[in-house]
């Protein structure tokens, strides 16, 4: 296969969303799937490429025909005969979400970086168990071209659990993205000492750029919230599709702002595409 700009590194799930009224939903997702489906909307399918480990299961063979529909780079993607993809259970509380996980086939999964990915623009470790993260990093880091940044997005369970793995793995990476609540936790543990990029994920307020005395702001449209999971990684993988393009950072955070919020209008981000374009309908006719 041709070289790609986007290497996602991460794991493929199937997410059990339960809103706060208790309707309970399954979509694909994951922190290597999510963050990629939402880039695809930006950029070529072809030039995104997915590193992870699935079973055989009903939603294995689910996330396997949809990404090879989709037409993304799969050379780095594992199918695991007999075992179970990934799980994750997330229930809207309303002291916050709570999270179940079962790793099922990526308990064990360690990246194996196709030639193809090699000089991605980026190469993005998506949400998951810290220790995992930076184990993942520690196995990639020199596979890719120098010239690669990587990028790397925590979750607030896994840095209480594991604050140490945490904070290291955001000193190391060149681009980072973390909400409020992740910040103040990290926060907690000493300085975050990094000279890289901040994209602050500030929800219903929208996000906020920071690299040295650059700050750029954007605040998010008013939508009617479904469901929050796969917001995160829905700026990440816009953000991460339009700067590949070399899409100026201040419009790549408002694209990946305003797709962000669009994600949480429905249930998971396979809606994401359709809904992006009925809500760019319902602009130009309001411009008319």
């Amino acid at each position: 296969m041709k070289g790609i700009d986007l290497s996602f590194i991460g794991h493929i799930a199937v997410d059990t969303n339960i809103d706060r009224s208790g309707r309970v939903e399954s979509t694909l997702g994951g922190g290597g799937l999510s963050p990629a489906i939402a880039a695809s909307t930006v950029l070529a399918p072809d030039r995104i490429g997915i590193i992870s480990k699935i079973g055989d299961d009903e939603f294995g063979v689910r996330a396997k025909s949809y990404i090879d529909n989709k037409g993304c780079n799969t050379e780095g993607l594992e199918v695991i005969p007999g075992d179970q993809t990934t799980w994750v259970v997330i229930k809207e509380m309303p002291a916050g979400r709570r999270i179940a996980v079962d790793l099922g086939v990526s308990r064990d999964f360690i990246p194996r970086v196709p030639e193809s990915h090699k000089f991605a623009k980026y190469a993005h470790i998506g949400s998951g168990p810290s220790v995992q993260q930076m184990h993942w990093f520690e196995k990639i880091h020199d596979k890719f071209s120098s010239a690669t940044i990587i990028s790397a997005d925590p979750l607030e369970v896994f840095i209480r659990s594991h604050p140490q793995e945490t904070k290291v793995l955001l000193e190391r990476v060149g681009l980072i993205f973390i909400n409020e609540e992740e910040w103040s936790l990290v926060s907690q543990y000493g300085e975050l000492v990094t000279k890289s990029p901040i994209i602050l994920k500030r929800g219903e307020k929208g996000a906020v750029y920071i690299f040295a005395d650059e700050c750029i702001s954007i605040p998010a449209p008013k939508v009617k919230v479904a469901h929050t999971t796969g917001a995160g990684d829905t700026l990440a993988g816009v953000f991460l599709g339009l700067r590949a393009q070399n899409v100026p950072i201040a419009k790549a955070l408002e694209k990946a702002v305003e797709y962000a919020s669009i994600s949480i209008t429905q249930f998971g981000v396979e809606h994401l595409a359709e809904s992006m374009r009925k809500h760019q309908q319902e602009q130009q006719k309001e411009k008319k």
